[in-house]
């Protein structure tokens, strides 16, 4: 009876435990597939939480041949409507959030130290300037690179003092550079904030090497036709890749309205950016005024993208 009993349940049994074991492997295989997805996600994602970024510096991402030199920086144009005014005021403020939404904010620390340079001053009897400072602290030569140390500007970079950015909160270093009203026109200011460590931790909270530009002070109608160029900031991979994509605008001169285009059956606009510019679900379009800088709009994957290039994605920005 009992030899009876155990090949009665003997094949029911082992059924059962074929299905737990293919239940299983398909939970396995479920959830590895979930893990590899959301990974892929936070790839693309977690660009938008390193934020590092200013009204007049661009970002670089490639280190220079020459990081001492001025040549590898890109010219930002900085406009003034009044050619009487005794001095200027060129504000250079650097924060870690996205500029049109402060409540995304870079989730860590990001350190830097920040230089100057003033070139293309006409010759002064040995050297010296005169009204130019950075935040009311006396720029004295022209030419030489100064770097913000600890108590005032150093021209030793040694001695310069990291600035910090604190994570998790909307946080801005704003560098007030002052010049005289006659030479407006006739300078330019290179500007260099290089990302370093953070302190007691040997990260970076950044993608970014520097944030830079040679700023150029100049009357507004003596400046070119405001130009507009945008490109996705992390395009590693296709992207099938990825669940989101982020895309930067940069757009240098004068303000402007610029029109975003994007493939409405693959991506949804971020829908935050969509409520504040009145985007139509289903339309792959948005016309919206933009200041000179840099703005960057997330995109979600709504459709099939499976083998396509970054460019079948239909996103494009002009000059409205």
């Amino acid at each position: 009876m009992r030899k009876l009993l155990d090949k009665k349940w003997l094949f029911p049994a082992a059924v059962a435990l074929l299905l737990c074991v293919t239940a299983l492997g398909v939970q396995l295989t479920v959830s590895a597939y979930i893990r590899r997805s959301y990974v892929k996600a936070v790839v693309a994602t977690n660009e938008m939480e390193k934020l590092f970024g200013s009204n007049l510096l661009y970002g670089v991402k490639n280190q220079p041949e020459d990081p001492d030199a001025d040549s590898w920086l890109s010219a930002y144009p900085f406009t003034v409507s009044d050619p009487n005014q005794q001095s200027i005021t060129v504000p250079i403020r650097i924060y870690n959030y996205l500029a049109e939404d402060r409540d995304r904010v870079n989730q860590l620390d990001v350190s830097y130290v920040i230089s100057f340079r003033i070139t293309g001053i006409p010759s002064m009897e040995g050297g010296a300037l005169a009204g130019y400072s950075v935040n009311g602290m006396e720029i004295g030569q022209k030419d030489v690179v100064y770097y913000l140390g600890a108590d005032g500007l150093v021209t030793d970079p040694n001695l310069a003092a990291p600035q910090t950015l604190p994570g998790r909160l909307p946080n801005l270093n704003q560098y007030d550079v002052r010049i005289p009203g006659a030479d407006l026109g006739k300078v330019s200011i290179a500007v260099k904030a290089k990302r370093m460590p953070n302190a007691g931790e040997g990260s970076y909270g950044t993608d970014l090497l520097y944030l830079a530009a040679r700023v150029v002070p100049s009357l507004a109608s003596t400046v070119q036709t405001a130009t507009v160029s945008g490109g996705f900031t992390y395009q590693e991979g296709l992207p099938e890749d990825y669940a989101a994509y982020n895309y930067s605008i940069e757009l240098a001169g004068a303000p402007t309205a610029v029109m975003l285009t994007w493939d409405a059956e693959l991506l949804e606009i971020d829908p935050f950016f969509a409520k504040k510019y009145g985007v139509e679900p289903g339309v792959g379009q948005v016309i919206f005024n933009m200041e000179p800088g840099i703005t960057r709009i997330q995109f979600y994957r709504s459709g099939n993208v499976d083998g396509i290039g970054w460019d079948a994605l239909g996103v494009t920005v002009t000059e409205r």
